[in-house]
């Protein structure tokens, strides 16, 4: 399926099912070339298939993303731009794990940048110039990659559409209520949140699910999946049920400063600071 992808010209890279590459350099280890190809999978077998996006490709990806657990519904967001004449049929569209589908166009001359929650649309996102996405038929751990049509190729951006993607877009007023936590506190509210729910004596499982909950329904926009993530992690780790502190304080004096120049990198991927710092990563 790689080489398949390769002999259209799109240029193609080993992902793991976390979606992250597994090459050294990522997207920019794409490439259309079939003995490269080759010994990438045989290196990597079960790999899905990741495609650079923008000028690599010659394509740019509309991503509509559903995922009823968190709230999120970009279908009405394709619906409105479809009806504007911005989306032209027979595009090649391609179905993801959740959902959701990704919507391939033919990449205009104009620069189309990566984008998430492009003009304050959550659940839409913009890969473009930079950007990659998994293609079919790969296989993740929540599901498959699967196209509409598999002979169909990228339609051209409609002139509309080239022009919506990079005409500066007005921030959208702020419609945080009184009672909905802002940027500058999500952070620390979530810590708290998890920490009141730990020293209710509720495990990690149960932990994670309760502050998700809260992270998407009290925080404005809501804090990502990784970062709660790791919030209930540290909580769950440092701290017996029951026993919890209502402060960072305990904490804060835990995680003492490292200097950056102390940190034993490893090989790529390999955690280095316990399972919050991986090299590349922030």
């Amino acid at each position: 399926a790689a080489l398949e992808w390769a002999s259209r010209g799109r240029p193609v890279f080993p992902c793991g099912p976390d979606k992250k590459p597994l090459t050294s350099h990522g997207f920019k280890d794409a490439s259309i070339d079939p003995d490269a190809i080759r010994q990438m999978w045989s290196r990597h077998p079960d790999a899905m298939i990741g495609m650079p996006t923008g000028r690599a490709s010659g394509v740019v990806v509309l991503d509509f993303d559903l995922d009823e657990d968190k709230g999120i519904n970009a279908v009405p967001v394709f619906t409105e731009l479809r009806a504007a004449g911005m989306i032209p049929e027979g595009t090649y569209t391609a179905a993801t794990p959740r959902g959701g589908f990704h919507v391939h166009l033919e990449a205009a001359e104009a620069e189309i940048r990566n984008a998430t929650g492009y003009d304050g649309r959550r659940g839409f996102d913009i890969r473009g110039e930079g950007g990659y996405v998994i293609v079919p038929p790969s296989i993740s751990t929540r599901g498959t990659y699967a196209a509409e049509d598999a002979e169909a190729k990228p339609e051209p951006m409609p002139a509309e559409l080239v022009s919506f993607l990079t005409t500066p877009r007005a921030k959208p007023k702020s419609t945080t209520s009184l009672s909905q936590i802002a940027e500058g506190n999500r952070n620390d509210s979530v810590f708290r949140r998890a920490s009141a729910l730990r020293g209710k004596g509720l495990e990690a499982e149960e932990l994670l699910g309760a502050v998700s909950a809260f992270n998407e329904t009290k925080c404005s926009p809501p804090l990502g999946e990784v970062e709660v993530q790791g919030i209930v992690r540290r909580v769950a780790l440092e701290y017996p049920p029951n026993d919890v502190p209502s402060t960072r304080a305990t904490l804060a004096e835990a995680w003492k400063p490292i200097p950056i120049g102390e940190i034993d990198a490893g090989e790529a991927g390999d955690p280095v600071w316990g399972e919050l710092v991986v090299k590349g990563g922030i």
